[in-house]
């Protein structure tokens, strides 16, 4: 379940168990029900298979490591 914010596919995440961190992972891909989509919004359950191999145990958290790309703006022109 998507409790915050939003999960893209391509992303990263931070795995939490309690107040250790275990690692950064890259999202392979995200799933709602059987498609395969780009991305989820908060509210929503969703199946994320996270590269290469994880130890998930139940009460994990994955906490989304965003990044947003802004335009270049140079002497009044984006870019």
């Amino acid at each position: 379940m998507v409790i915050d914010g939003k999960v893209t596919r391509n992303g990263k995440v931070k795995l939490m168990r309690g107040s250790d961190e275990l690692g950064v992972y890259k999202i392979e891909s995200l799933k709602i029900k059987a498609n395969d989509v780009k991305e989820v919004a908060s509210g929503f359950e969703c199946g994320i298979k996270l590269e290469g191999t994880v130890d998930l145990k139940t009460g994990d958290i994955l906490e989304v490591i965003g990044s947003e790309q802004l335009p270049i703006i140079w002497n009044g022109k984006k870019y």
